[in-house]
């Protein structure tokens, strides 16, 4: 199930900084790489919303690699 709420994304984001903290930005971008593969616009657009709020959990500039 994809979390649908902001909490939720959140929450998800957050976790997936603890369990991937220093390959995460592999991590999303084998995701976004599948997704983009198979064209699903939907997935695409809830793991831009992911990186976004990582970026902010990190305290990346924005824009920023996340590696």
């Amino acid at each position: 199930m994809t979390p649908s709420s902001e909490q939720e994304r959140w929450a998800f984001a957050a976790r997936l900084l603890e369990l991937h903290a220093d390959t995460i930005g592999d991590f999303v971008e084998q995701r976004v790489r599948e997704l983009a593969a198979d064209g699903d616009e939907d997935g695409l657009d809830f793991w831009q919303d992911v990186t976004n709020k990582l970026l902010l959990l990190i305290g990346s500039p924005e824009g920023s690699d996340l590696n």
